[in-house]
């Protein structure tokens, strides 16, 4: 099994960063929305039905990051013109479920730890429901992943017929130099080079995306957020900053994708 290649590890990574942005504040907002619901049926806060909503929020949130990797993989395989790693894929999504699943059990019986601590009512049942609960992940972590393979199954398909294709096009883009410029190279029958400077690209993505947005309060806001991005360049916090702009500007991701290249080789030459 090989490693993905960096440049397509890159762009897999920034889009999951975005995608798990939604999916916690995705579930940040239904927990709540479940929780002010029991109250308003006189559920305690230490019930066992109110355990369950948590719990069964955190198996649905498991789900979702499963697939939105197998997503993201995918769509930067295709990006790349690279041949989808079958293995790989399945081996990084086994990796996201016993990390985040682990993860979400120390969790579950530290809190319950602390709970019974503060209240001096230790619940002898924890060791048996924490490992209910750990079963619970695994089934939906074992369904998810399941899904996963079948759009795996599904891109490799499209890619099988698209390489029969006698016409392909690869952009690939390269920054160089402290003034970084951006090599977009596309190849049919021939090769044609564009250079444009790295600013240039966030001249782009502001055209882009003031044309696209007609909202004009929600416009200011995704602009002003791609200039304090843009602002970051060449220091630690750019990786963050992006992340939490396409986060904010998920809604605009078909206008911003076809610029995800250069921004993660922008971040990748700022961690490296």
């Amino acid at each position: 099994m090989s490693p993905v290649p960096n440049d397509i590890q890159s762009y897999a990574d920034l889009a999951f960063r975005a995608r798990r942005q939604r999916i916690d504040d995705e579930y940040q907002d239904e927990l709540s929305a479940e929780l002010a619901k029991l109250a308003s049926h006189g559920v305690g806060q230490n019930s066992s039905v109110r355990e369950a909503t948590e719990l069964r929020l955190k198996a649905d949130k498991l789900a979702k990051l499963i697939i939105a990797k197998a997503d993201v993989l995918l769509e930067a395989y295709k990006s790349h013109l690279t041949p989808i790693d079958e293995k790989e894929v399945l081996n990084q999504l086994n990796s996201l479920s016993v990390q985040t699943a682990g993860g979400m059990v120390s969790g579950y019986q530290g809190h319950a730890t602390m709970r019974g601590a503060r209240t001096s009512r230790r619940d002898p049942a924890l060791p048996a429901k924490a490992r209910s609960f750990e079963q619970g992940l695994m089934r939906r972590s074992h369904a998810a992943q399941t899904e996963a393979k079948l759009l795996i199954k599904r891109a490799k398909l499209a890619e099988s017929q698209t390489s029969a294709s006698p016409t392909q096009v690869h952009n690939e883009y390269h920054l160089h130099g402290p003034n970084s410029r951006v090599n977009v190279g596309s190849t049919d029958q021939s090769v044609n080079a564009v250079f444009i400077r790295a600013d240039e690209i966030f001249t782009k993505i502001r055209t882009e995306l003031t044309a696209a947005i007609a909202d004009s309060a929600e416009r200011e806001e995704v602009l002003r957020r791609l200039s304090t991005l843009e602002e970051a360049q060449g220091t630690p916090a750019f990786s963050e900053r992006l992340g939490t702009f396409l986060a904010f500007a998920a809604n605009w991701t078909t206008v911003i994708t076809p610029f995800l290249p250069a921004l993660a080789e922008i971040a990748h030459r700022t961690l490296s």
